[in-house]
């Protein structure tokens, strides 16, 4: 399991269990306790604690295990500086609850712009507003850690995939972080300091989140990024709007990727008319509706892939489900069509893209659309009837996204809107429905 992954997950944890607070606990194990970089075993070694050992434990998962006879659950222990994993059959807790700067946040808002991130006081202090009024600076008290954060209009002839690929070059390593429909991370470091880039990319603003920290404590800083990051940009949420000219409903306030809990006893929750779903990251689904039972499933996911975020949309009696994907370095897709009355999933079709649309539904059929990508599903069994990949065009940022799928005749024409402060004609590719072939392919004009 690679390193990133095991602090993007703990991010995650960190943003939902924190406010249980952290107490002291003892090792009880005669041979020591192992800290490992993921809650399980096998995993490579952060250290070991000696047996009596007195250690913070900040966070205790979920999900419970037996080791050795005794059951418990791995908690998230602080020692020395060293922050690792360790089962907590093992460990006795004293009841001691102490402060920890994980656990007492607070919030700073812009009012120019209306967006707002949560921050640990304990380690960062708000230093003044960007000149513009557009931002803020956060510093450590040694000034070895920063967090900035800023807000500004997206400049005219910017697509979303030049905006991509400057952040990706501007973040030292440059390593492909989590990913949504309207927001992209990177992660990295130079020889002196680790860098956790956010870029979320929203009603023609671009708002930006730097993070930086010493590199050799780039590891026990990660996390705390990855919580701040989730709560960033924090806009007021929008109105609910349905895809293209579907009945299908969008999950989350407006209609965007929401991120997904990955504590076990603290799923991701939404309601669609009368039903309410619990999804957990690695693809766990309980469905709920009053009297009858629930509805128990496990999506299917590639090996070493979590849930970064999801749409779940109604399809008839059916739910399609498009789930963004992450195994931490890696971004993809995943499409699946549920039956709650069975209960059953009916198919799967993987996809390894992002900025992903379920365009339109006709004929049996389902077409999609993503960075530089087109396709035509079967709604019978999820496979493709046809797909072309590839098709983003660089130079004139086309074919980056599609908003609208629409039949002409023998062909479906896949529409990729400019950007309200560019103009000009949309970029356009005309596929012939029947056998797939690309008839034309017309980049954006007149920006």
């Amino acid at each position: 399991m690679q390193r990133w992954r095991w602090a993007f997950f703990l991010g995650f944890l960190l943003a939902a269990g924190l406010a249980w607070g952290a107490e002291y606990g003892v090792v009880e194990a005669p041979s020591g306790l192992i800290l490992r970089i993921w809650p399980a075993r096998g995993h490579p070694k952060v250290t070991t604690l000696p047996h009596r050992t007195k250690a913070l434990v900040i966070l205790v998962s979920g999900q419970e295990e037996t080791i050795d006879g005794l059951t418990g659950r791995w908690m998230l222990i602080e020692h020395q500086g060293r922050r690792g994993w360790g089962f907590g059959g093992f460990v006795r807790l004293t009841g001691e609850k102490v402060a920890h700067p994980d656990i007492d946040w607070k919030t700073w808002r812009n009012d120019r712009f209306g967006y707002s991130i949560a921050y640990p006081p304990a380690l960062l202090s708000p230093t003044g507003d960007t000149p513009d009024g557009g931002g803020q600076t956060f510093r450590s008290g040694d000034g070895s850690v920063s967090l900035t954060v800023s807000a500004q209009p997206i400049p005219s002839g910017k697509t979303q995939t030049d905006l991509f690929f400057e952040a990706m070059d501007s973040c030292p390593g440059g390593k492909k972080g989590p990913i949504g429909d309207d927001f992209f991370c990177f992660t990295g470091s130079d020889e002196r300091t680790g860098h956790y880039r956010k870029v979320a990319l929203i009603e023609g603003m671009r708002y930006s989140f730097d993070f930086t920290c010493p590199k050799d404590r780039y590891y026990q800083y990660l996390p705390l990024a990855e919580r701040m990051h989730l709560s960033f940009p924090n806009l007021p949420p929008k109105t609910p709007r349905p895809a293209s000219d579907t009945l299908w409903t969008y999950a989350g306030q407006d209609g965007s990727v929401p991120p997904v809990s990955t504590d076990a006893d603290l799923p991701t929750t939404f309601v669609l008319g009368p039903r309410t779903f619990h999804l957990w990251n690695m693809g766990a689904l309980v469905i709920r509706e009053e009297g009858r039972p629930d509805v128990q499933l496990q999506l299917p996911l590639p090996d070493d892939f979590c849930i970064d975020g999801f749409r779940v949309q109604l399809l008839g009696e059916n739910l399609l489900f498009s789930l963004n994907l992450s195994t931490g370095t890696d971004g993809a897709t995943r499409v699946i069509l549920v039956d709650p009355s069975r209960p059953a999933v009916v198919w799967t079709a993987f996809l390894e893209t992002f900025n992903f649309r379920t365009l339109r539904a006709a004929a049996g059929f389902l077409y999609v659309g993503g960075l530089g990508t087109v396709a035509k599903l079967r709604l019978s069994d999820g496979t493709f009837a046809w797909k072309h990949e590839d098709l983003y065009d660089r130079g004139s940022g086309s074919f980056n996204s599609f908003d609208e799928a629409r039949q002409e005749g023998d062909h479906v024409v896949f529409i990729c809107a400019p950007q309200p402060t560019k103009g000009g004609n949309p970029a356009v590719i005309r596929v012939d429905d029947a056998t797939g072939r690309i008839v034309a392919k017309t980049p954006f004009r007149g920006q």
